[in-house]
């Protein structure tokens, strides 16, 4: 064979070497993609798994609210054992899981239902801190005693006019920070809170000293807090509007002979520590208003739906519905 012959051949060889590194190439691409678009499918179908079993949970916590037809609602409650047990151990459905988590609403305080005067006395009450890190030895600056700034401002994001309240802050403020203007008109979630001039997220998630917000307050409901199934944390911070310095015994006497059966037999204990009336008409002992945070899960991935239900007799209808939630603070 001839050199040139030769140079034909090794050009033909490197020709097919090439070629097959290019179809081998093309191919292990080709399975990785198709393995990619199996997967992709394989976790689309559990994520609407999921999210079919997170909306059965809703209506399982539904039913669970219609049945109860007690005239008192209490932490005893099938609702509330249904609530608890799941979330210890899912409930098996198919060939997944559901949880749900049923609060009641009305457990805490409505911050659209208060007065001027009220959410002073409140917000004082909880003894909220405003804290920022200083210039020097990055020591923290905190800052007391705000209730009146935190009212204020609060009021002016609520209200329909645009005039500034001594503390308080308007358009004219927000536009200046580049933030959103007020929305003059009752709050739509409690995030919106971060929204208004000085409330931190310290505030609303429980740092720096804080209480935890968050757990404490909801947009919902007449304004009338459950005696039975309110936290200790809200419990008190109402009672020390009018006693701050017994407000943990009459905590502690209060809790101890819940459930409440009536609204009379609350009244006539709460008179025994010297509350007002006042106060004591803040409370009752049936309610309306619940959130459901259900999950469904299929193997690793897990689907929250978050409703707001209000129930009526016989009926529960939902009032918000969200999804896609990934958790909490």
């Amino acid at each position: 064979m001839n050199k040139r012959n030769q140079r034909r051949s090794g050009y033909g060889l490197l020709y097919v070497l090439l070629l097959t590194t290019l179809v081998s190439g093309f191919a292990s691409e080709a399975f990785r993609a198709s393995r990619y678009q199996f997967f992709l499918a394989a976790s689309h179908a559990q994520k609407l798994q999921a999210s079919s079993l997170a909306r059965a949970g809703v209506n399982l916590a539904r039913a669970g609210l219609i049945l109860d037809d007690n005239e008192f609602d209490d932490l005893e409650e099938d609702w509330a054992i249904l609530s608890m047990m799941s979330q210890m151990s899912p409930l098996p459905v198919g060939n997944g899981f559901v949880s749900v988590l049923i609060e009641d609403e009305e457990g805490r305080q409505n911050l659209n239902a208060m007065n001027e005067s009220e959410l002073l006395e409140y917000f004082k009450a909880l003894n909220l801190k405003r804290v920022k890190q200083g210039d020097i030895l990055d020591l923290d600056i905190v800052e007391q005693n705000i209730e009146r700034d935190l009212v204020d401002s609060y009021l002016d994001w609520i209200d329909h006019d645009d005039v500034e309240r001594q503390f308080g802050a308007e358009s004219i403020y927000y536009k200046r920070q580049r933030k959103s203007i007020p929305h003059n008109q009752p709050l739509a979630t409690l995030a919106e809170l971060l929204l208004i001039k000085g409330f931190t997220g310290d505030m609303l998630f429980g740092r720096k000293g804080n209480p935890r917000l968050y757990d404490m307050l909801t947009i919902y409901g007449p304004g009338k807090i459950n005696i039975n199934t309110t936290s200790r944390a809200v419990l008190e911070s109402i009672i020390k509007m009018e006693q701050p310095y017994s407000s943990d015994w009459i905590v502690d006497a209060l809790m101890q002979y819940r459930p409440y059966k009536t609204d009379a037999a609350f009244q006539s204990m709460a008179a025994r520590y010297g509350l007002s009336q006042g106060i004591v008409q803040r409370f009752k002992v049936k309610s309306e208003y619940f959130r459901v945070l259900a999950t469904g899960i299929i193997g690793s991935v897990e689907e929250i739906v978050e409703v707001i239900v209000k129930r009526s007799g016989q009926k529960c209808d939902i009032l918000v519905w969200r999804e896609g939630l990934k958790g909490f603070e």
